[in-house]
């Protein structure tokens, strides 16, 4: 595996977003259709953060993003009801994560779902 370049970064990140839009894309790299994204919250209930993958099943690369929660939306997720050691196995490996991914999305559990429940934040511009 091998992670996107910061020109691929920018690739991905053009377009409709993934909460608005979860179906595969185009790979900046390979440029076949196979880039899949998951999304999972991380922390206590005082603050929590998002993680982000968007990998592509087909030649492997991959990005990762950490960002605030602004609790603005809740979705599906089928790693969250495995028992704590399980989840935290896929967490700290992402040569395990990745394969475990690809098979929730191979059997339709994946991609997430997300419901927005409450506008978003508005960005302060300066």
């Amino acid at each position: 595996m091998r992670q996107y370049d910061s020109h691929e970064v920018a690739k991905l990140d053009f377009g409709t977003s993934f909460v608005d839009d979860q179906s595969e894309r185009e790979c900046p790299a390979c440029e076949l259709v196979g880039v899949r994204t998951y999304v999972y919250r991380y922390g206590g209930a005082s603050r929590s953060v998002l993680i982000t993958y968007s990998w592509c099943k087909l030649c492997r690369r991959f990005k990762g993003w950490t960002g605030a929660d602004s609790g603005e939306f809740t979705y599906s997720d089928p790693i969250e009801p495995l028992p704590e050691p399980e989840r935290e196995i896929y967490r700290r490996s992402l040569a395990k994560l990745l394969p475990k991914l690809d098979k929730l999305w191979d059997e339709g559990e994946l991609p997430q779902t997300f419901i927005r429940v409450q506008p978003p934040k508005k960005r302060s511009r300066k």
